[in-house]
């Protein structure tokens, strides 16, 4: 199972990287609780500091556009979006979410909604 967690970044205090880590402590933590298969956290923040230190190799810095392509090929392998609040002021969780919806990944706002998406799934 793969989780892909969405929400905004640019223009948010420190990239917002608490919010995110966040969410991926509750998700590792609702894991032990459900007690099933393992899951995958693909978390953005992470995902971009990958891309920065491949650009740093050529003394360049990512531009947005560079960060959305590698996301959304991350994204295109989840099996559940979860969604940070304020989700929808981002440009690029919009998009996220959009194509999520396209694809039919299911996404939950919250994480008792995560929990019940994948109860459902696996009950």
């Amino acid at each position: 199972m793969i989780i892909y967690i969405s929400g905004p970044i640019t223009g948010m205090p420190d990239e917002n990287k608490k919010a995110f880590q966040k969410a991926q402590n509750d998700i590792v933590s609702m894991f032990k609780t459900i007690k099933t298969e393992k899951v995958k956290i693909l978390n953005p923040i992470k995902i971009g500091m990958k891309l920065e230190k491949k650009f740093a190799v050529a003394g360049k810095r990512p531009k947005w556009d560079d960060y959305m392509r590698v996301c959304i090929k991350e994204l295109c392998e989840a099996t559940y979006i979860y969604l940070l609040p304020e989700w929808w002021k981002s440009d690029g969780a919009n998009f996220e979410r959009h194509i999520a919806n396209r694809l039919k990944i299911p996404c939950a706002e919250n994480i008792q909604e995560l929990s019940k998406l994948i109860l459902r799934k696996i009950i």
